[in-house]
């Protein structure tokens, strides 16, 4: 007898069991659907619930330097309270 792949036949009213190792939902993004593991959903969960800071402070500052320096002259000052400013509100963005 020849063994065959084939795919489990959905009978109305009764779901198929997922069996695979990781439980995949599909999440919309624009006019694409993409496949979202759990452990991207447990991520961004916990991201959510940290209140710490993502970007990290120095190449935060580094990064708002460099834009200072390109938009005037290089003698720029600013505050670390501005600059923690900045970034709350980047990443509240």
């Amino acid at each position: 007898m020849v063994k065959r792949k084939s795919m489990p036949v959905k009978a109305p009213g009764i779901p198929i069991k997922n069996e695979g190792k990781h439980k995949r939902e599909y999440t919309k993004w624009g006019n694409k659907d993409f496949k979202v593991s759990v452990s991207t959903l447990r991520d961004i969960k916990k991201l959510q619930t940290s209140t710490k800071l993502c970007i990290p402070e120095v190449g935060f500052c580094r990064l708002i330097r460099e834009i200072l320096m390109e938009c005037g002259s290089s003698e720029h000052r600013v505050q670390v309270e501005a600059l923690l400013a900045l970034q709350e509100a980047s990443e509240i963005y």
